[in-house]
């Protein structure tokens, strides 16, 4: 259903739902995302592991889109990330985040737009630091393989930017804008 019923965070000052945070390999998902969303070939990619014989994917010699996205094989997320940019366009697949919820970079601390609806109560809880991508058209291949594939530069999100995009992807891509309401529980008779 895409609604987000409660959240954990071991300290909740420290890191929460709305907390800026590098994506780490979930970079994979959004990299994978607009993979399929243009229609690219089932091709494959050079795996540094190479164990032909491995019950994870990421550890065969050559793996495809889903095996990178499954076994988490960075060497073939970097190839995957440049085959992309090659094959679309760097500004299709900035265009691709965007609509994903992971625009470029901007001086805003919150993203005030998050929300189509959020109580009062939880203004300044539940509003979220914006995520972003900072690539363009002038970031070179091996930074762009890097942000795509690891996530560890150039990509910030948050719990609820990742969730809003999850809930799409479950909801056969269908991207729908968040609300938080606060109801009043009804005592039962």
């Amino acid at each position: 259903t895409g609604a987000l019923v409660a959240f954990p965070a071991s300290h909740p000052s420290e890191l929460d739902l709305t907390t800026p945070a590098s994506p780490l390999s979930l970079s994979k998902v959004l990299l994978s995302a607009s993979w399929w969303d243009n229609r690219q070939p089932d091709s494959s990619f050079d795996s540094t592991r190479g164990n032909p014989n491995a019950s994870n994917p990421a550890y065969r010699s050559r793996v495809t889109i889903h095996e990178m996205l499954v076994g988490g094989s960075d060497s073939a997320g970097r190839q995957a990330a440049v085959a992309l940019r090659k094959s679309v366009g760097t500004q299709k697949v900035l265009e691709d985040f965007t609509r994903y919820g992971f625009g470029q970079r901007t001086s805003l601390l919150r993203d005030e737009k998050f929300w189509g609806e959020l109580a009062p109560a939880w203004e300044k809880r539940l509003t979220p630091a914006p995520a972003y991508i900072s690539l363009s058209e002038e970031t070179k291949d091996e930074e762009w393989a890097e942000a795509l594939s690891l996530g560890e530069t150039n990509m910030s999100v948050t719990a609820l930017h990742v969730s809003r995009f999850l809930q799409a992807v479950g909801n056969n891509g269908v991207m729908l804008t968040p609300v938080a309401r606060e109801e009043q529980s009804t005592p039962s008779a």
